[in-house]
Protein backbone atom coordinates (compact mmCIF):
# COMPACT_ATOMS: atom_id res chain seq x y z
CA UNK A 1 0.00 0.00 0.00
CA UNK A 2 1.05 3.33 -0.43
CA UNK A 3 1.96 6.01 2.07
CA UNK A 4 -0.61 7.69 3.42
CA UNK A 5 -1.22 10.93 2.24
CA UNK A 6 -4.22 14.19 3.51
CA UNK A 7 -5.87 13.08 0.28
CA UNK A 8 -6.80 9.12 0.69
CA UNK A 9 -7.15 10.73 4.83
CA UNK A 10 -10.09 13.03 3.26
CA UNK A 11 -11.36 10.27 1.08
CA UNK A 12 -11.82 7.92 3.68
CA UNK A 13 -13.41 10.71 6.27
CA UNK A 14 -16.19 11.67 3.44
CA UNK A 15 -17.07 8.09 2.76
CA UNK A 16 -17.63 7.59 6.53
CA UNK A 17 -19.65 10.56 6.86
CA UNK A 18 -21.46 9.25 3.86
CA UNK A 19 -22.08 6.00 5.17
CA UNK A 20 -23.77 7.55 8.74
CA UNK A 21 -25.37 10.01 6.33
CA UNK A 22 -27.52 7.23 4.46
CA UNK A 23 -28.77 6.08 7.72
CA UNK A 24 -30.03 9.02 9.30
CA UNK A 25 -31.08 10.71 6.10
CA UNK A 26 -32.59 7.42 5.43
CA UNK A 27 -34.93 7.59 8.77
CA UNK A 28 -36.72 10.93 7.37
CA UNK A 29 -38.65 8.37 4.89
CA UNK A 30 -38.86 5.09 6.66
CA UNK A 31 -38.01 3.61 10.44
CA UNK A 32 -35.31 1.81 8.99
CA UNK A 33 -33.56 2.15 12.96
CA UNK A 34 -36.16 -0.66 13.46
CA UNK A 35 -34.69 -3.06 11.02
CA UNK A 36 -30.81 -3.34 11.45
CA UNK A 37 -30.60 -5.29 7.94
CA UNK A 38 -31.78 -2.62 5.95
CA UNK A 39 -29.65 0.20 8.02
CA UNK A 40 -26.81 -2.13 7.20
CA UNK A 41 -27.47 -2.47 3.98
CA UNK A 42 -27.34 1.27 3.33
CA UNK A 43 -24.36 2.49 5.48
CA UNK A 44 -22.24 -0.39 3.51
CA UNK A 45 -22.27 1.24 0.01
CA UNK A 46 -19.54 3.35 1.00
CA UNK A 47 -17.88 0.90 3.63
CA UNK A 48 -17.48 -1.69 0.37
CA UNK A 49 -15.66 1.19 -1.56
CA UNK A 50 -13.40 1.72 1.02
CA UNK A 51 -12.46 -1.81 1.73
CA UNK A 52 -11.79 -2.07 -2.38
CA UNK A 53 -9.54 0.59 -2.27
CA UNK A 54 -7.95 1.06 1.13
CA UNK A 55 -7.46 -2.88 1.69
CA UNK A 56 -9.35 -5.76 3.99
CA UNK A 57 -7.86 -4.15 7.25
CA UNK A 58 -8.71 -0.34 7.00
CA UNK A 59 -12.22 -2.21 5.40
CA UNK A 60 -12.85 -3.93 8.79
CA UNK A 61 -11.87 -1.38 11.50
CA UNK A 62 -14.12 1.44 9.69
CA UNK A 63 -16.87 -0.63 8.81
CA UNK A 64 -17.10 -1.90 12.64
CA UNK A 65 -16.62 1.85 13.84
CA UNK A 66 -18.78 2.82 11.64
CA UNK A 67 -21.54 0.95 12.94
CA UNK A 68 -20.78 2.04 16.63
CA UNK A 69 -20.81 5.64 15.41
CA UNK A 70 -24.11 5.27 13.62
CA UNK A 71 -25.87 3.70 16.55
CA UNK A 72 -24.48 6.93 18.85
CA UNK A 73 -26.67 8.93 16.18
CA UNK A 74 -29.44 6.86 15.85
CA UNK A 75 -30.06 4.38 18.96
CA UNK A 76 -31.70 1.18 17.94
CA UNK A 77 -31.10 -2.21 18.54
CA UNK A 78 -27.32 -2.68 19.06
CA UNK A 79 -25.69 -6.35 18.96
CA UNK A 80 -21.90 -6.99 18.05
CA UNK A 81 -22.56 -9.04 15.08
CA UNK A 82 -24.72 -6.07 13.15
CA UNK A 83 -20.84 -4.40 13.59
CA UNK A 84 -18.97 -7.49 12.63
CA UNK A 85 -21.45 -8.06 9.45
CA UNK A 86 -20.85 -4.27 8.38
CA UNK A 87 -16.88 -4.78 9.20
CA UNK A 88 -16.73 -7.94 6.53
CA UNK A 89 -18.92 -5.57 4.20
CA UNK A 90 -15.42 -3.58 4.24
CA UNK A 91 -13.07 -6.78 4.35
CA UNK A 92 -14.68 -8.96 1.66
CA UNK A 93 -13.79 -6.30 -1.08
CA UNK A 94 -10.45 -5.81 0.33
CA UNK A 95 -9.63 -9.00 0.27
CA UNK A 96 -10.91 -10.02 -3.24
CA UNK A 97 -9.25 -6.92 -4.22
CA UNK A 98 -5.97 -8.22 -3.35
CA UNK A 99 -6.28 -11.75 -4.18
CA UNK A 100 -7.08 -10.92 -7.94
CA UNK A 101 -4.12 -7.92 -8.25
CA UNK A 102 -2.18 -10.81 -7.17
CA UNK A 103 -3.25 -13.20 -9.71
CA UNK A 104 -3.31 -10.84 -12.02
CA UNK A 105 0.21 -9.81 -11.90
CA UNK A 106 1.27 -13.55 -12.46
CA UNK A 107 -0.98 -13.37 -15.38
CA UNK A 108 0.17 -9.87 -16.89
CA UNK A 109 2.09 -10.18 -20.56
CA UNK A 110 5.27 -8.85 -18.64
CA UNK A 111 5.37 -11.72 -16.22
CA UNK A 112 4.83 -14.59 -18.62
CA UNK A 113 7.02 -12.89 -21.51
CA UNK A 114 9.86 -13.17 -18.83
CA UNK A 115 9.05 -16.92 -17.76
CA UNK A 116 9.02 -17.49 -21.60
CA UNK A 117 12.34 -16.04 -21.92
CA UNK A 118 13.74 -18.23 -19.02
CA UNK A 119 12.22 -21.60 -20.71
CA UNK A 120 13.81 -20.46 -23.81
CA UNK A 121 17.72 -19.72 -22.14
CA UNK A 122 16.80 -23.94 -20.30
CA UNK A 123 15.93 -25.30 -23.94
CA UNK A 124 18.73 -23.24 -25.92
CA UNK A 125 21.28 -24.76 -23.07
CA UNK A 126 19.82 -28.23 -23.75
CA UNK A 127 20.04 -27.73 -27.22
CA UNK A 128 23.37 -27.24 -27.59
CA UNK A 129 24.10 -29.78 -24.75
CA UNK A 130 22.14 -32.82 -27.20
CA UNK A 131 23.78 -31.26 -30.23
CA UNK A 132 27.42 -31.83 -28.86
CA UNK A 133 26.25 -35.42 -28.17
CA UNK A 134 24.90 -35.76 -31.71
CA UNK A 135 21.61 -36.92 -30.35
CA UNK A 136 20.13 -35.56 -33.60
CA UNK A 137 16.23 -36.60 -32.93
CA UNK A 138 16.45 -35.40 -29.17
CA UNK A 139 17.88 -31.65 -30.93
CA UNK A 140 15.26 -31.46 -33.08
CA UNK A 141 12.40 -31.85 -30.49
CA UNK A 142 13.89 -29.05 -28.64
CA UNK A 143 14.31 -27.12 -31.88
CA UNK A 144 10.73 -27.38 -32.26
CA UNK A 145 10.14 -26.46 -28.66
CA UNK A 146 12.00 -23.44 -29.18
CA UNK A 147 10.39 -22.35 -32.22
CA UNK A 148 6.90 -22.73 -30.29
CA UNK A 149 8.05 -20.64 -27.71
CA UNK A 150 9.24 -17.99 -30.27
CA UNK A 151 5.88 -17.52 -31.78
CA UNK A 152 4.72 -16.99 -28.52
CA UNK A 153 6.89 -14.07 -27.33
CA UNK A 154 6.26 -12.71 -30.64
CA UNK A 155 2.14 -12.37 -29.88
CA UNK A 156 3.00 -11.47 -26.42
CA UNK A 157 5.41 -8.95 -27.63
CA UNK A 158 3.06 -7.96 -30.40
CA UNK A 159 0.13 -7.66 -28.30
CA UNK A 160 -2.29 -4.87 -27.56
CA UNK A 161 -4.18 -6.64 -24.91
CA UNK A 162 -4.00 -8.21 -21.67
CA UNK A 163 -5.15 -11.55 -22.78
CA UNK A 164 -4.33 -13.69 -19.83
CA UNK A 165 -5.58 -11.69 -17.32
CA UNK A 166 -8.89 -11.03 -18.84
CA UNK A 167 -8.84 -14.74 -19.21
CA UNK A 168 -8.24 -15.69 -15.51
CA UNK A 169 -10.30 -12.74 -14.38
CA UNK A 170 -13.28 -14.08 -16.41
CA UNK A 171 -13.04 -18.12 -15.42
CA UNK A 172 -11.80 -17.80 -12.21
CA UNK A 173 -14.86 -15.35 -11.10
CA UNK A 174 -16.88 -17.75 -13.04
CA UNK A 175 -16.07 -20.29 -11.45
CA UNK A 176 -16.68 -18.75 -7.71
CA UNK A 177 -20.05 -17.43 -8.65
CA UNK A 178 -21.00 -21.57 -9.52
CA UNK A 179 -19.70 -22.40 -6.01
CA UNK A 180 -22.10 -19.86 -4.68
CA UNK A 181 -24.85 -21.41 -6.64
CA UNK A 182 -24.13 -25.20 -6.28
CA UNK A 183 -24.25 -24.09 -2.15
CA UNK A 184 -27.27 -22.54 -2.27
CA UNK A 185 -29.32 -24.37 -3.93
CA UNK A 186 -27.64 -27.15 -1.75
CA UNK A 187 -28.79 -25.31 0.94
CA UNK A 188 -32.27 -24.46 -0.38
CA UNK A 189 -33.39 -27.90 -0.85
CA UNK A 190 -33.03 -28.73 2.56
CA UNK A 191 -35.45 -25.66 3.89
CA UNK A 192 -39.33 -27.39 3.77
CA UNK A 193 -42.30 -25.56 1.66
CA UNK A 194 -44.06 -24.57 4.69
CA UNK A 195 -41.54 -22.18 6.40
CA UNK A 196 -41.17 -20.91 2.72
CA UNK A 197 -44.83 -20.43 3.12
CA UNK A 198 -45.12 -18.86 6.44
CA UNK A 199 -42.53 -16.26 5.28
CA UNK A 200 -44.30 -14.59 2.65
CA UNK A 201 -47.80 -15.45 3.45
CA UNK A 202 -48.52 -11.90 4.64
CA UNK A 203 -46.00 -10.03 2.21
CA UNK A 204 -49.08 -9.36 -0.12
CA UNK A 205 -47.33 -8.88 -3.90
CA UNK A 206 -44.35 -11.12 -2.37
CA UNK A 207 -46.94 -14.05 -1.67
CA UNK A 208 -45.93 -15.51 -5.14
CA UNK A 209 -42.18 -16.14 -3.97
CA UNK A 210 -43.90 -18.68 -1.64
CA UNK A 211 -43.82 -21.02 -4.52
CA UNK A 212 -40.21 -22.93 -3.30
CA UNK A 213 -39.20 -23.28 -7.53
CA UNK A 214 -40.16 -19.79 -8.26
CA UNK A 215 -37.95 -18.35 -4.89
CA UNK A 216 -35.28 -20.48 -5.94
CA UNK A 217 -35.21 -19.09 -9.71
CA UNK A 218 -35.34 -15.53 -8.31
CA UNK A 219 -32.08 -16.60 -6.13
CA UNK A 220 -30.64 -18.03 -9.27
CA UNK A 221 -31.63 -15.50 -11.44
CA UNK A 222 -29.38 -13.16 -9.35
CA UNK A 223 -26.28 -15.22 -9.97
CA UNK A 224 -26.41 -15.99 -13.23
CA UNK A 225 -27.27 -12.48 -14.59
CA UNK A 226 -23.95 -11.78 -12.98
CA UNK A 227 -22.10 -14.58 -15.04
CA UNK A 228 -23.98 -13.13 -18.23
CA UNK A 229 -22.88 -9.60 -17.56
CA UNK A 230 -19.12 -10.89 -16.79
CA UNK A 231 -19.32 -12.80 -20.32
CA UNK A 232 -20.92 -9.80 -21.73
CA UNK A 233 -18.69 -7.24 -21.13
CA UNK A 234 -15.42 -9.16 -21.44
CA UNK A 235 -14.64 -7.32 -25.33
CA UNK A 236 -16.96 -4.81 -24.44
CA UNK A 237 -15.54 -2.87 -21.29
CA UNK A 238 -11.80 -1.60 -21.40
CA UNK A 239 -9.29 -3.64 -20.07
CA UNK A 240 -8.82 -2.26 -16.46
CA UNK A 241 -12.51 -1.21 -16.66
CA UNK A 242 -13.20 -5.07 -17.26
CA UNK A 243 -10.67 -6.20 -14.53
CA UNK A 244 -12.00 -4.05 -11.70
CA UNK A 245 -15.89 -5.56 -12.45
CA UNK A 246 -14.88 -8.68 -12.11
CA UNK A 247 -13.83 -8.01 -8.59
CA UNK A 248 -16.51 -6.16 -7.67
CA UNK A 249 -19.26 -8.78 -8.68
CA UNK A 250 -17.16 -11.49 -7.25
CA UNK A 251 -17.09 -9.08 -3.57
CA UNK A 252 -20.48 -8.48 -3.83
CA UNK A 253 -22.48 -11.33 -3.98
CA UNK A 254 -19.72 -12.90 -1.74
CA UNK A 255 -20.31 -10.43 1.21
CA UNK A 256 -24.58 -10.71 0.20
CA UNK A 257 -24.56 -13.70 0.82
CA UNK A 258 -21.94 -14.46 3.90
CA UNK A 259 -23.72 -11.38 5.66
CA UNK A 260 -26.97 -13.25 5.05
CA UNK A 261 -27.00 -15.73 8.25
CA UNK A 262 -25.09 -13.73 10.44
CA UNK A 263 -27.47 -10.60 10.12
CA UNK A 264 -30.48 -13.29 10.55
CA UNK A 265 -28.38 -14.39 13.79
CA UNK A 266 -27.88 -11.17 15.02
CA UNK A 267 -31.61 -10.18 14.36
CA UNK A 268 -33.57 -13.21 15.84
CA UNK A 269 -31.10 -12.28 18.61
CA UNK A 270 -32.61 -8.56 19.21
CA UNK A 271 -35.99 -8.51 17.08
CA UNK A 272 -36.44 -11.99 18.08
CA UNK A 273 -37.79 -13.37 14.41
CA UNK A 274 -36.87 -16.98 13.59
CA UNK A 275 -33.42 -17.68 11.75
CA UNK A 276 -34.45 -19.47 8.66
CA UNK A 277 -37.57 -16.89 8.06
CA UNK A 278 -35.22 -13.91 8.24
CA UNK A 279 -32.56 -15.65 6.13
CA UNK A 280 -35.36 -16.39 3.73
CA UNK A 281 -36.69 -12.60 3.53
CA UNK A 282 -33.15 -11.61 3.51
CA UNK A 283 -32.00 -13.75 0.25
CA UNK A 284 -35.86 -13.03 -1.22
CA UNK A 285 -34.77 -9.11 -1.75
CA UNK A 286 -30.77 -10.70 -2.53
CA UNK A 287 -31.29 -9.98 -6.45
CA UNK A 288 -32.28 -6.65 -5.99
CA UNK A 289 -29.44 -5.80 -3.27
CA UNK A 290 -26.65 -6.89 -5.21
CA UNK A 291 -27.09 -5.33 -8.82
CA UNK A 292 -27.84 -2.23 -6.66
CA UNK A 293 -24.59 -1.92 -5.23
CA UNK A 294 -22.91 -3.71 -8.52
CA UNK A 295 -23.87 -0.48 -10.32
CA UNK A 296 -23.48 1.95 -7.66
CA UNK A 297 -20.39 0.73 -6.43
CA UNK A 298 -18.45 0.37 -10.27
CA UNK A 299 -19.24 3.86 -11.52
CA UNK A 300 -17.90 5.39 -7.59
CA UNK A 301 -14.77 2.84 -7.75
CA UNK A 302 -14.66 4.36 -11.54
CA UNK A 303 -14.96 8.14 -10.49
CA UNK A 304 -12.78 7.54 -7.30
CA UNK A 305 -9.95 5.54 -7.63
CA UNK A 306 -7.88 8.14 -10.80
CA UNK A 307 -8.55 10.74 -7.96
CA UNK A 308 -6.58 8.79 -5.07
CA UNK A 309 -4.06 7.32 -7.38
CA UNK A 310 -2.78 7.91 -11.02
CA UNK A 311 -2.71 4.14 -11.29
CA UNK A 312 -6.41 3.33 -12.31
CA UNK A 313 -6.07 -0.55 -11.62
CA UNK A 314 -7.84 -3.00 -9.82
CA UNK A 315 -6.52 -3.71 -6.22
CA UNK A 316 -6.49 -1.26 -3.49
CA UNK A 317 -4.00 1.33 -3.21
Amino acid sequence: MNKWDSKRIAFISILIAMSISFVIIGTRFAAISSFPSIKLSLAGLPIKIIGYIFGPVIGFVIGFSTDVISFVFMPAFYYPLYSVALGISGMLPGLVSFGFNYFYKIYSNENILKKLNIKKLFLSYKFQLETSKNNVNRANNIEKKMSTIDNKINQLENSKTQKYQLNFGLYSSISILFLILIILTSFFTIIPQNVINETFEDKGILRFMSNKFIFIGIIVLGIITCICSLIFFKNRMKEEGFLNYVAIVVFVVLTEYINIPIIAFADAKTLKIDFITSSIASLATSFIKIWFNLVIIFFSIKIVMPLITKKAFNGYV
